[in-house]
């Protein structure tokens, strides 16, 4: 476990955990996501054989932009009632695959994909508008497409 000092506390350390880069990240994320009426709340942390991990949830209704963390941001997905896609997969959906900031390149900045998947928001209103309708709608039959890998 690291140790980093605590701003509120002069003087004194606290743990840096998942759980707390998952709040970090929700503020920046909540920049967007606040003023739209989502909510959010960890709903889950712990310890497993990789590690501690934390998972938290941006929800509005049936809405939720679940982010897990582990090392750093790991999944991210979407869901509006029963369909629920990872980020890559909304992102191929709406035509921005391999033009999505998230995940990107952090050079070790446990932070760096929290701002990388705010740039991405920026293409997501049929997710986060008009109670997430379009999303449905559109990922709903949606079938992921693998990304070619090697030279093409």
């Amino acid at each position: 476990m690291l140790l980093c000092r605590d701003a509120s506390f002069p003087g004194k350390f606290a743990a840096v955990t998942p759980t707390l880069y998952l709040n970090q990240g929700a503020q920046i994320l909540g920049q967007k996501l606040y003023p739209l009426g989502f909510t959010f709340e960890i709903v889950e942390q712990g310890e497993s054989s990789s590690g501690e991990f934390a998972v938290g949830c941006f929800k509005k209704a049936d809405r939720t932009l679940t982010l897990s963390f582990r090392h750093e941001l790991g999944i991210v997905q979407y869901r509006k009632g029963s369909v629920e896609k990872t980020h890559l997969e909304f992102m191929q959906a709406i035509g921005r695959e391999g033009k999505n900031a998230y995940p990107g390149y952090s050079d070790g900045d446990k932070i760096a994909a929290f701002h990388h998947l705010f740039s991405d928001l920026e293409y997501c209103d049929s997710f986060l508008e008009d109670e997430g309708n379009e999303f449905f709608n559109l990922m709903k039959d949606y079938q992921f497409r693998q990304p070619r890998k090697g030279l093409v």
